[in-house]
């Protein structure tokens, strides 16, 4: 028999009957990402820079969940409304991890074209203090000769 702690919530009941259940209530909080900032995430000092020339003061909510365990090398999966810094979070813990190296050291492969350029977008608004980091976009329903013409400086 199962005590009374035991016991599921009833998640099949109205809305009005799970506000006034106290044990079923749950509060968040979104303080902690109001106090804290991007240094807070020990990000290299030139995307901090940039960061701040950009004129952001506060991480989303999303970027203070995602880019700690993101520049940790952990494989996470970002969901969160249109315009909340998700593509923030893929390139400032991408610039992050990039060393300085010869050669292609990252491939983001997106499903169009309007979103390649966001994100190269993204890139070059960040690596304005990093001038080593190039990034490009190359697409389909290009001939590979016009491709190969163009500067990869």
């Amino acid at each position: 028999m199962l005590d009374n702690e035991d016991v599921l919530p009833d998640y099949s009941s109205s809305d009005e009957e799970q506000a006034t259940n106290a044990e079923s209530k749950v509060v968040t909080s979104n303080t902690a990402v109001h106090d804290s900032g991007f240094a807070d995430f020990l990000l290299k000092n030139e995307l901090i820079r940039a960061i701040a020339d950009c004129g952001f003061e506060h991480p989303s909510a999303v970027q203070h969940e995602c880019i700690p365990a993101a520049i940790l090398g952990t494989d996470i999966l970002c969901q969160a409304k249109s315009g909340m810094g998700k593509t923030a979070v893929f390139v400032l813990s991408t610039l992050h991890l990039i060393e300085k190296e010869k050669g292609i050291v990252a491939v983001v492969i997106t499903h169009t074209r309007e979103l390649a350029y966001q994100i190269l977008e993204e890139f070059n608004r960040f690596t304005k203090y990093l001038p080593h980091i190039k990034a490009k976009v190359v697409y389909g329903g290009v001939p590979l000769a016009q491709d190969k013409k163009r500067p990869w400086i």
